[in-house]
């Protein structure tokens, strides 16, 4: 969580097992020109999103970055060089999801200090812990950025240098000449975790260490993300960074969910309104959402598609699948209801999606066997291949009593038109306007080179309220 040479801090509250590369957790890594970037530590060399960072001072650069477990709220240390050896330290919330940094408290919280690494992390108390390879040991008001000095850090022997800190039941850190992970009391007493050199050479010094809620634990150096096992002091190699991380830090897990896996609206309701939840309100996240046809079609609702943002503090949004009512009782029609591609550190949560059904309010008028009596009559049943292609099959039908119709346009086994027919709600007669597919204008145009006319099979096929159905089909001509 800090950059080469500096100390990295971080918050952890489970015991860390060891890191597998395959385990996917959501981070953040910030470069010193500014750039700030999201990615899958299961794959740490491909950016799920880029952005540049902005309302950071003039001179002043990233630093290090961490998330704050009690609000899921980024925060940003950045420094400048106050000339001297000598740097300014501020802190800034940082909207992942932007880029957009603002300032905490009236300017830098800490003057004068010697320039080198520096390391944030929220600490068990919610404070905001900042530390240097000078032995720099802050606590940090998050809300009003006022600091106050800890206890200093107490090395047991010379060789020592901590670049980089985790915290869990205790504060953890990663020595980088002895190349092993150490413990820090509360006193600031350094102890050993792991018995013998594990991890990033001492010539590459580690720039961000940091671990998920869930226990799993990351420490980055030069271009290598490392997996840890603050357990037993075990680093393993996880994959390689794309570029090389001035911080980095595990983002406390955001979800978005549907309401449940099951919904349902009745028909008359005009439109279903689907809800979208987001865990925790921090910074600015996108999420897509769409549908698609179950036992239900374009006659019974409309297709939508479209991206709900949610700003800071949102936790909440939804979106509107409007319904189609009709006279035809029926059984309850099912619609698909998906999220997709979040974005600003968020992910799919457990209910990314669900069936919406469409509970009918029509009551069948009757019941019976007898299927309704139907009349198929196209304007013409002889039609130029160029009319056909155009214009289409124009005609009408009718039905004795309430029935869904439906057009269709056959050759030689070939399905090639599905458009046309309707839903008639009375007793009565109706409209067509059956039109090739684009494969069916195909196989019509080169079939008529060799012959001068082909017939067709215009098809209608009518269901009554209560499942009743009949069909009538008619010859088509069709002349090159």
């Amino acid at each position: 969580m800090t950059r080469a040479a500096g100390i990295a801090v971080s918050a952890l509250f489970v015991l860390a097992l060891l890191v597998e590369p395959a385990w996917a957790r959501v981070s953040v890594g910030v470069r010193a020109d500014g750039a700030l970037t999201i990615l899958d530590t299961s794959s740490p060399g491909t950016a799920l999103e880029s952005r540049t960072i902005t309302g950071v001072a003039a001179g002043y650069v990233p630093d290090d970055v961490d998330a704050r477990p009690a609000t899921g709220q980024l925060y940003l240390l950045a420094t400048d060089t106050a000339g001297g050896g000598t740097s300014n330290l501020a802190l800034y919330t940082l909207d992942p999801g932007t880029g957009a940094a603002a300032l905490v408290g009236g300017g830098p919280f800490r003057s004068g200090v010697a320039t080198g690494g520096f390391g944030v992390d929220f600490d068990g108390s919610d404070r905001l812990r900042v530390v240097s390879d000078d032995d720099l040991n802050l606590l940090v008001d998050p809300d009003t950025g006022v600091a106050t000095d800890g206890p200093p850090l107490l090395h047991p022997t010379a060789t020592e240098d901590l670049t980089s800190i985790a915290h869990a039941s205790s504060l953890y850190a990663w020595d980088a000449v002895r190349r092993r992970i150490v413990t820090v009391g509360d006193s600031g007493a350094v102890s050993d975790v792991s018995g013998s050199a594990t991890g990033p050479t001492s010539s590459t010094a580690a720039a961000g260490f940091d671990a998920s809620p869930d226990g799993s634990a990351f420490l980055t150096a030069g271009s290598t993300l490392y997996g840890v096992d603050l357990g037993s002091g075990a680093v393993s190699p996880a994959g390689t960074l794309a570029q090389p991380l001035a911080g980095f830090a595990v983002l406390n897990p955001v979800t978005f969910d549907l309401p449940d896996a099951t919904l349902t609206v009745p028909e008359n309701a005009g439109a279903a309104e689907i809800a979208v939840t987001r865990a925790s309100g921090a910074g600015t996240m996108t999420v897509r959402y769409s549908t698609s046809d179950g036992s239900a079609t374009i006659d019974d609702y409309d297709n939508v598609t479209g991206t709900l943002t949610f700003g800071p503090g949102m936790t909440k949004r939804s979106f509107q699948v409007p319904i189609t009512q009709d006279s035809i009782p029926e059984p309850p029609q099912t619609i698909g209801v998906s999220l997709t591609r979040p974005t600003g550190g968020g992910s799919l949560g457990a209910v990314s999606s669900a069936t919406l059904s469409i509970t009918d309010d029509d009551q069948p008028q009757r019941s019976d066997r007898i299927a309704p009596r139907v009349g198929l009559n196209p304007d013409t049943r002889r039609l130029r291949l160029r009319s056909i292609i155009r214009k289409g099959i124009p005609g009408s039908f009718s039905c004795s009593e309430a029935c869904r119709a439906e057009i269709a346009l056959r050759y030689k086994g070939y399905i090639i038109v599905g458009a046309g027919g309707g839903i008639l709600g009375a007793p009565g007669p109706g409209r067509f306007t059956a039109r090739l597919s684009p494969g069916g204008k195909r196989l019509l145009r080169k079939r008529l080179r060799h012959k001068k006319r082909q017939r067709l099979a215009l098809r209608l096929r009518a269901v009554d309220p209560v499942g009743n159905a009949r069909v009538q089909q008619l010859r088509i001509v069709v002349l090159r």
